[in-house]
């Protein structure tokens, strides 16, 4: 008992040491931890698509705003419910403008979303309508199936 006594006074007298020495830090001398929340008017933002409607290679461009100045990781997306195509065909990604072909989807309405380093944007509608594709979509070449 006598030296479970002994051994708590030690611990505290070390603990008070060490404290009074500045050998452990101070409350305001901790680091914050750093945040992943992109700060207030980063996030990307929707204004507008142009047309509202098209075919499967049909050129839509989306204004707003947090998209970027390159693609880089970031997406564009058309989804329906649990259906979502990213296989778009970019043609420009800028901060306040990116321009795409639609994907081959099927005849529905789908929302038009950007993300941006894991955060989505406001969501825009799209309606694709049957019809043939506007432009053809590029083949992308295949050394080994020789295309």
């Amino acid at each position: 008992m006598k030296i479970k006594i002994i051994s708590l006074l030690l611990i505290f007298l070390l603990f008070v040491g060490f404290t009074l020495s500045g050998c452990l830090p101070k409350p305001s001398e901790t680091k914050p931890l750093p945040t992943t929340t992109p700060s207030l008017g980063s996030e990307p933002y929707i204004k507008s698509i142009s047309p509202l409607s098209g075919t499967p290679g049909t050129k839509v461009t989306i204004l707003g705003s947090g998209f970027g100045t390159a693609r880089g990781s970031s997406q564009l997306i058309f989804r329906n419910g649990k259906q979502i195509s990213t296989e778009l065909n970019i043609i420009t990604w800028l901060n306040t403008n990116i321009s795409a072909r639609v994907p081959l989807l099927m005849v529905d309405t789908y929302q038009v979303i950007v993300v941006v380093n894991g955060i989505e944007s406001n969501a825009v509608e799209f309606k694709v309508y049957e019809g043939s594709m506007t432009t053809p979509l590029p083949i992308t070449p295949c050394p080994s199936c020789n295309r």
